[in-house]
């Protein structure tokens, strides 16, 4: 009975021991016949081990590549359950049809070659044996074989075993009755110590079923040490190298000393290795992920690999399948999402709101959000190349009337052209799909223009915009003929249109049709226009293709698909080479007065060469402040004389040849420099703020500014900023773009009540919440320790990430407390601060522990390091997420001065790419010259 079967102790023998000691392989079902022998793949015995009764494990999930042996561990479970822990079991293959195939080719083998299973599973001849080819009885058991295609199959009874065999290839209904993995689960419910095994190679990103019960596991990984350093690692193909495309050179570089591994070197890495858990996850879930790269030796090689990879890389889908069955792992379905790190470092120096020469017209899009409107200003030119002009958030209520005045006051801006032309929206496309009453209200306030229309996303539509429809109705339900109307978006066809365009490359001259250009965009620009992905998805068992998100924001996408939209709506793509030639004179807003040599002009242009020329003798003195003030007066006398006289766009091309003839040996009066100043002085008409601020940093610092913060207070932030640390250039872009405003002095501290003031003030604001480390060559997933040699390894780096002030000490800096070792992290001194800084790195969450450890450290560090003029030392644990709360309440009671905050790390190069961390030699080295540099 079911009551005597629990009371019955579980076997002392496990899985693997079990299957080393009975099972045999049939020469007909493997390669290698005879004994089973768990040492020729060691990697299998955690996993077995994990279906044994003594494991807690309630679930095991195995996503794996081929030819690694995963299917067996299944088969010797099979054995060990009739032989050791009788029950019923339940084995699911993709369809009944591969089933009883398994049945034929897999399990009767397994039980005709092991003399312990052949004497409790009767011969299938025999009239009672209750042996068929989808059942199989034994003493206390039974073993049922289906398809995941048969719902009768899944529910045939209940079972205490559960086998779920290449799950990612079952279809997505099992005859009407839902999803054939938990139809398949649900029979195991009434069992209290059930066992459920998932084993599957992977399919796509998003719908494949092994990746997604993977990621609910601890995730363990196979470590495996170097032959030469003895550094454990997880092999990864990006470590694959070879010359000159010949497999037969394939060979594996070790991450950490760079030591050449061949791949007959493989058997004494398995033996040593060992499976590690990357997630902190408490459960009965246990997940285990290996890839065709650790098969043994004598099974399938790297040069193999190589080969394969070299055949597949050419065709989308034969490396698709490479992909999911040499690394095991999921293929991301580009739809084809374009690497927003590529488009993020193809940025074009052009001014956001300036637009290029040449025959455009300008659209925008519309984002519609409960606090505010995102918009996307377009310039569209011949054979559908563009250019992202300016992104604007008008922040608030869109149920009021006050953002909207904003979106009104876009929608009649005058865009300046390098052409000196200015140039206006000729299409604006709204989303009604939120706040729908509002955007049909403005629509209506400015439907005499004829620039601007309501859309709706539609995912299933035929083309990329359909035929409208009328919304406004009279009072009798009547549609007003002459009323509003909904034009409705084929989103999904736009999206890949506008991936298709992200994927083109430009060539060294040409520039190709269709491809987009933007200005220097903040990452999270290119991170939303890349937010989404089209993946297949099986729905009742077919196959269809839908768009999935794969980052949270995605209105930059959304507002560029509206764009778009509005292009189409103007017939763009149906225009003429006439039409587009014709652009230059019919875009124009208002056609401005011509800039002709009138008296008002010619004193004006006196004025100027006058100002000029005493700013260049008073420059001697003092070069950049002077040529500040003379920029922000030339903008702003361009501003008077544009209002005073009508003068249009035209004057700055004029201005800009009638200066650089007066002052040829001078730079900086082109056109497009004129413009910056001319915008310099309507942002700051405040000359005190230009001369005390403004004038401190160098001119293109300033234009760096004015593109890419639109905010007055984060402006001010970093005209500060860059003023107080000497910024160059490049440096001041990197700190706007990881919003160091957002950051700055974010950390959760205790230093108010530890530290007197204003010394609490200024420590405070020394620390950052997060840190950002993406300088790393390391992915999101690296410990701690692969953290911190990455750190020192970039040192001069991290020091920028840090702010100023910071001198490094050392790494694993050694402590003699009580005569017992103890190793600090990272450990800094502040110059300004005039104290030690005491960093450690944690590779998961905050935990409480983490303060009293650090608490220690700085008592140790003050009693043996900290000179009597020093200040109390400071503490900074860096982690990979915290609970705010959770934190204050820990920092709230310690005697020491301590800093949290969280880091991220973000991967700069795609995976294949990635350089190598740095040797021990090149540490060694990098360190001797920063200290020498100290001394």
């Amino acid at each position: 009975t079911s009551f005597s079967e629990g009371l019955k102790p579980d076997p002392e023998l496990k899985v693997s021991e079990w299957a080393n000691e009975y099972r045999v392989l049939a020469p007909t079902a493997a390669s290698e016949p005879g004994k089973w022998r768990t040492e020729r793949t060691p990697y299998l015995k955690e996993i077995m081990d994990s279906l044994s009764p003594s494991s807690q494990a309630e679930k095991v999930v195995f996503m794996k590549g081929a030819q690694i042996g995963g299917t067996e561990a299944g088969n010797n479970w099979i054995g060990y359950i009739i032989d050791q822990t009788p029950g019923p079991m339940l084995v699911v293959q993709p369809t009944v049809e591969m089933g009883k195939r398994w049945s034929k080719g897999r399990f009767a083998p397994l039980i005709e070659s092991t003399p312990c299973l052949k004497s409790k599973v009767k011969d299938p001849r025999s009239r009672d044996s209750g042996n068929t080819v989808q059942s199989k009885e034994f003493p206390g058991g039974i073993v049922v074989i289906t398809g995941a295609n048969s719902s009768v199959g899944l529910r045939s009874m209940p079972v205490k075993y559960l086998f779920l065999d290449e799950i990612d290839a079952y279809p997505g209904d099992s005859g009407g009755e839902g999803d054939p993995v938990l139809l398949s689960i649900a029979r195991t419910n009434t069992f209290a110590r059930r066992k459920i095994f998932l084993v599957s190679t992977p399919t796509i990103h998003g719908i494949s079923r092994i990746e997604k019960e993977f990621e609910v596991t601890d995730k363990r990984y196979f470590f495996v040490p170097c032959p030469h350093c003895n550094y454990y690692q997880i092999l990864k193909w990006s470590q694959i190298k070879w010359e000159n495309n010949d497999s037969r050179t394939a060979h594996y570089v070790c991450t950490e000393c760079s030591g050449k591994i061949e791949n007959h070197q493989k058997t004494e890495m398995l033996e040593r290795g060992e499976w590690r858990a990357t997630e902190a996850k408490e459960g009965e879930k246990k997940g285990f992920h290996l890839s065709s790269l650790y098969s043994p030796v004598g099974w399938y090689s790297w040069q193999q690999a190589v080969e394969d990879f070299l055949h597949a890389k050419e065709s989308e889908q034969l490396l698709k399948v490479w992909i999911n069955t040499t690394l095991g792992e999921t293929w991301v379905d580009k739809g084809e999402v374009p690497d927003w790190k590529q488009l993020f470092n193809r940025r074009e120096f052009f001014p956001v709101g300036t637009v290029p020469k040449g025959e455009v017209v300008l659209t925008a899009g519309v984002d519609v959000q409960k606090d505010r409107l995102e918009v996307e200003v377009v310039a569209w030119g011949k054979s559908r190349e563009n250019w992202s002009i300016d992104y604007r958030v008008f922040e608030g209520d869109t149920g009021r009337g006050e953002v909207w005045g904003k979106l009104s006051e876009l929608l009649n801006h005058h865009f300046i052209g390098e052409n000196g032309l200015e140039y206006m929206i000729s299409m604006m496309a709204v989303d009604a799909g939120y706040a729908t009453q509002e955007v049909y209200n403005w629509v209506r306030g400015h439907q005499g223009s004829g620039r601007v229309m309501a859309v709706k996303g539609v995912n299933k539509a035929l083309v990329p915009l359909s035929s409208p429809s009328r919304v406004d109705i009279t009072v009798g339900g009547q549609k007003l003929k002459r009323g509003i109307k909904l034009w409705p978006v084929g989103v999904s066809i736009l999206k890949s249109e506008l991936f298709q365009l992200l994927n083109i490359l430009k060539e060294e001259e040409k520039v190709p049709a269709g491809y987009c250009h933007f200005p220097e965009y903040a990452p999270e620009y290119f991170k939303q226009l890349t937010a989404e992905q089209l993946v297949s998805k099986v729905v009742k068992g077919y196959t269809k293709q839908e768009w999935q998100k794969v980052r949270e924001r995605n209105e930059v996408l959304d507002c560029r698909i509206y764009a778009r939209a509005a292009s189409i709506a103007l017939g763009i793509d149906r225009w003429p080479e006439s039409k587009w030639n014709s652009l230059s004179g019919k875009i124009e807003s208002k056609k401005p007065k011509k800039v002709r040599q009138t008296k008002e002009y010619t004193e004006f242009l006196e004025q100027l060469k006058e100002q000029i020329a005493t700013s260049r003798y008073k420059a001697a003195l003092a070069v950049n402040s002077k040529l500040i003030v003379l920029y922000h007066y030339i903008g702003t006398e361009i501003l008077r004389r544009q209002k005073e006289h009508g003068w249009g766009a035209k004057i700055i091309d004029q201005l800009s040849k009638d200066l650089r003839s007066a002052f040829p040996e001078m730079k900086g009066f082109s056109a497009r420099n004129l413009t910056y100043m001319r915008q310099f002085a309507a942002e700051y008409q405040d000359t005190e703020f230009t001369q005390q601020v403004a004038a401190q940093l160098p001119w293109f610092h300033i234009v760096v500014i004015l593109d890419k913060v639109k905010d007055p207070k984060e402006r001010l932030f970093y005209f500060q900023k860059a003023i107080e640390h000497g910024w160059s250039r490049s440096i001041m872009v990197m700190q706007i773009e990881r919003e160091l405003h957002k950051r700055q002095g974010k950390a959760v501290t205790n230093f108010k009540d530890k530290l007197p003031s204003p010394q609490s003030d200024l420590a405070h604001y020394t620390l950052k919440d997060p840190y950002i480390f993406d300088f790393l060559s390391i992915g999101d997933d690296a410990h701690e320790r692969e953290v911190e040699k990455g750190l020192v390894g970039h040192v001069e780096k991290f020091l920028l990430e840090l702010g100023e002030g910071f001198a490094f000490v050392g790494r694993q800096f050694h402590l003699d407390v009580g005569d017992e070792d103890f190793f600090v992290d990272l450990l800094f001194y502040h110059l300004k601060l005039r104290c030690f800084i005491v960093i450690e790195l944690k590779d998961n969450k905050f935990k409480p522990e983490y303060a009293g450890k650090m608490n220690f450290y700085l008592s140790a560090v003050d009693d043996l390091l900290k000179h009597e003029t020093d200040q109390p030392s400071i503490g900074l644990i860096l982690c990979k997420s915290k609970n705010d709360v959770l934190a204050k309440y820990t920092l709230k009671d310690m005697t020491k001065p301590i800093g949290l905050a969280e880091y991220r790390i973000t991967e700069s190069l795609p995976e294949n790419i990635k350089t190598a961390l740095p040797t021990v030699e090149e540490l060694e080295a990098e360190l001797s010259k920063i200290s020498d540099k100290e001394k």
